[in-house]
């Protein structure tokens, strides 16, 4: 159950992809955004970059871009006017505009006259240090004006995937809550969970927060965090009140240097708690999957499955190691290899959620903070959906690269498939690079990005790929060999 601002009780019930999807298409949308926490102090940059699909998708000739860069307390520092009309990538860097003591976030907004469709954009940003990079696509946003009169607009945040990684030497976890136009006050309240199905509750001071102001959150600072954690992993869930922007945080964990600069910094997006909130349900004996990209180089996958999913009896996950009981408790942590299918099923006669959230984790060096990019599980449903566009970032300077795709290969009716994925690459002065992927039933090889490059880039590129199958999902890994530090994203 969750709280309007009227004061009326009303049960949220999340929608589902497919759902979701074919609502924002009945729009005519003119305005599309995306809100990311962005810094350039203590060592770190922030680069924000997107690829013109509003032209190469819906063939939109001019889109007006306002880029804003605000402080932690909202403040304005730095606007830009950027005219978008070429088919290229456009990049951002945080440092460039704002100078090396920068913390706060970064608005990414498009303006057309023509319908761009999809009111949340495809922007994505890369967080650097001197020992690791991230990159990390679209999370939250402000909303348009008529949105918050709309009958999905959620005013409560109830977030959870967060993996908490205080008990590792010289690691805090953090999170960050962005405030939208209008000033107001909200209470938030951080549940720890450890690996014992223990929990610890604290609940915050009132934030006043000012219009656009961004709130980091770190729990070591209101929890015993280490001693609670023991030696394993934990995980936690916010509650909070939103201000006209979507309830999504970024979060993770970053390793910090003696002398406290940041060195080593790696976030994904939350999801929603779904413990608290209402989610559609397979029919009864069907399955969900989750299908693990190949990533090179890796030293070790992990796929850690949080216990905050609407109340179902004894889910069960099967990997090639074997059968593992999904706690509803603690979640669970499962060893999985690349190309691996993860199958998710459940006893209770009101079937599976369609909404089971998990987080890759990634471990390209032992001394080093593990890559964490948020998923779910896949379903039927995503067939609905008929998606056949997919992209992201690529590469970056002095990066290695690597493209892998994940296939919905259990809803198939055939077992002898093959079809071809065109794959488009794409630099701050166009097209640099094509080429073909076979997609086959079982994907277990990753195809390197750089190996498709017509002539030499200019710092980040994207890649664009096309396909007639509607049940894919790529995932692209890039890795710096001297930072040994590595990350991976899902496509667009």
């Amino acid at each position: 159950m969750a709280q309007h601002e009227d004061g009326k009780g009303e049960e949220i019930v999340v929608e589902s992809t497919e759902q979701s999807s074919l609502r924002g298409k009945r729009y005519f949308t003119v305005r599309s955004s995306a809100l990311f926490y962005a810094t350039s102090k203590e060592g770190m940059d922030t680069e924000v970059s997107f690829l013109n699909h509003f032209l190469l998708k819906r063939g939109i000739k001019k889109v007006i871009a306002f880029i804003s860069f605000r402080d932690m307390s909202g403040k304005l520092w730095k606007r830009l006017t950027v005219t978008v009309q070429e088919p290229k990538v456009y990049s951002f860097r945080v440092s460039q505009y704002c100078g090396d003591h920068f913390e706060g976030s970064a608005d990414v907004e498009f303006y057309s006259v023509e319908n761009i469709f999809v009111p949340y954009s495809a922007v994505s940003v890369i967080y650097s240090c001197s020992e690791s990079l991230c990159q990390m696509h679209s999370y939250t946003r402000i909303y348009n004006a008529h949105e918050a009169e709309e009958p999905h607009f959620i005013p409560t945040g109830e977030e959870a995937g967060w993996t908490i990684r205080d008990n590792e030497a010289g690691t805090e976890s953090v999170a960050y809550i962005h405030n939208g136009r209008e000033a107001h006050a909200t209470a938030i309240e951080i549940e720890l969970v450890n690996a014992k199905g223990e929990r610890q509750f604290v609940q915050l001071p009132v934030q006043k927060l000012a219009p656009f102001a961004t709130v980091a959150l770190v729990p070591s600072q209101h929890f015993d965090v280490r001693n609670f954690l023991g030696t394993q992993i934990g995980q936690a869930a916010i509650s909070f009140k939103t201000a006209k922007v979507f309830p999504r945080i970024l979060c993770g964990n970053r390793r910090l240097s003696r002398s406290g600069l940041i060195v080593d910094f790696q976030v994904t997006h939350s999801n929603f708690n779904y413990a608290k909130f209402g989610t559609p349900r397979l029919p009864a004996g069907e399955l969900g999957y989750s299908f693990t990209p190949t990533v090179k180089p890796c030293e070790k996958l992990e796929l850690h499955v949080f216990p905050h999913f609407e109340n179902t009896e004894d889910i069960v996950a099967r990997t090639k190691a074997g059968m593992a009981k999904i706690s509803q408790e603690s979640g669970s942590l499962l060893a999985v290899a690349p190309g691996e299918e993860v199958e998710f099923s459940t006893a209770d006669p009101r079937g599976l959620p369609n909404r089971v959230v998990n987080s890759l984790l990634l471990h390209y060096a032992s001394d080093r903070l593990p890559a964490d990019c948020s998923g779910g599980i896949f379903t039927s449903g995503y067939i609905a959906d008929n998606k056949h566009w997919y992209w992201g970032i690529g590469s970056t300077d002095g990066c290695q690269s690597s493209l892998s795709c994940t296939l919905g290969s259990r809803f198939l009716a055939t077992t002898d498939f093959k079809k071809d994925a065109q794959i488009t690459l794409y630099d701050s002065d166009g097209e640099c690079g094509a080429g073909t992927v076979a997609l086959e039933l079982v994907t277990t090889s990753a195809v390197d990005l750089r190996s498709l490059l017509t002539r030499p880039t200019k710092g980040t590129f994207w890649y664009r790929c096309i396909t007639d199958y509607p049940l894919c999902l790529f995932y692209c890994s890039i890795y710096d060999p001297l930072k040994r530090s590595g990350s991976v994203e899902h496509s667009f």
